[in-house]
């Protein structure tokens, strides 16, 4: 078992106790979307829900409904490959695909056709995150073709263009805590294990950047509310993997 899972374990009987069970959910279930195809990737901030639609292999948009009016609505495409997106508040960024992988940022009440992020040509980025003024995704090309990915973040404020990673490790999967100021992702050695994860929190002169975790398995998929970072921690118990949920401050410790 991990060791930063033990504590948790043995507190578990004590925790149990102090449970009181609730009753059942009471409401409506609504259908986001019964259209042809395939819906995935589905992500809520307020009364919207945006999520990747794909009517056939070769099409894919991003879309939005907006709970208390019913609207659903398509962010034009403009002949792209359009997925993986994320919204906060009246804000959606995605990820592009033409000829490369690219960041579009789209408000919803703006309207229009959605733009690129700080534009650069010749790189490839993927797998936005967003919150407060801040925008993080995985990026590769910043040096050279096909390097391994990087993350960066983008001040939507300040228009400033962070790199919080400068090694040969593979940096992936950012997330952005809501106020902006704290991003976490997982840095692995190869494409497929070696996985820890990092946090990056703003500071008066940039960020300083922290690893969080270490060999008590393979770490991915993190997330943050800007106090604690929740991970799947993978590892080897009584001889066979088993997968866990963990979580740890951002500022260190058990």
């Amino acid at each position: 078992m991990p060791r930063l899972l033990a504590p948790l374990v043995l507190l578990m009987p004590v925790l149990a106790q102090a449970q009181t069970p609730g009753g059942p959910l009471v409401g409506t279930s609504v259908v986001i979307s019964e259209a042809a195809g395939d819906q995935t990737d589905p992500h809520a901030s307020g009364t919207r829900v945006v999520y990747t639609s794909q009517p056939s292999r070769t099409v894919s948009e991003v879309r939005y409904r907006d709970l208390g009016t019913g609207a659903d609505q398509a962010i034009a495409t403009l002949g792209a490959y359009d997925a993986q997106g994320e919204i906060q508040g009246t804000r959606i960024v995605f990820t592009r695909t033409t000829s490369t992988n690219l960041v579009y940022r789209f408000d919803v009440v703006a309207g229009g056709y959605a733009q690129e992020v700080a534009p650069r040509t010749d790189v490839d980025r993927r797998t936005p995150a967003l919150g407060g003024h801040s925008v993080a995704w995985q990026e590769q090309g910043y040096t050279a073709r096909g390097a391994s990915a990087e993350i960066f973040v983008y001040q939507q404020d300040t228009q400033a263009l962070t790199r919080l990673t400068t090694d040969t490790s593979v940096d992936r999967t950012p997330a952005v805590s809501p106020d902006g100021t704290a991003i976490v992702w997982s840095k692995c050695a190869t494409s497929s294990d070696g996985c820890d994860i990092w946090a990056a929190r703003e500071s008066g002169t940039g960020y300083t950047v922290t690893q969080l975790s270490g060999a008590e398995g393979e770490d991915s998929a993190p997330d943050t509310n800007g106090e604690v970072v929740v991970y799947v921690s993978r590892a080897q118990v009584n001889g066979a993997a088993e997968s866990d949920i963990v979580w740890r401050r951002l500022d260190g410790g058990e």
